[in-house]
């Protein structure tokens, strides 16, 4: 009979060792599961931030117009605002 067949069958690991084993490999790899959704989420978060600030900072509508700097000078010389700031302004 060869050697091999006569060795010890290799010994299984207890119960209590076995289970606890079992949940490390789990835990695991759960873990890495939500580590992985977490990251998603956050990419996704950080993707609509993004885009909510580009919209935000660059409106859709065009250049200002003379018409519409003039407009918006008289209303501020219109506020408590002091004549050397007027001047300032190029409007005085």
């Amino acid at each position: 009979m060869p050697a091999f067949l006569n060795e010890a069958a290799p010994r299984r690991l207890t119960s209590a060792t076995a289970r606890q084993s079992e949940r490390s490999r789990h835990g695991t790899a759960s873990m890495e599961s939500t580590r992985q959704e977490t990251m998603i989420t956050f990419g996704v978060a950080l993707a609509v931030l993004y885009v909510v600030f580009w919209v935000w900072h660059s409106p859709w509508v065009g250049n200002l117009t003379r018409a519409g700097i003039d407009r918006c000078l008289a209303i501020i010389e219109t506020r408590l605002l002091p004549a050397e700031e007027v001047k300032a302004l190029g409007r005085g």
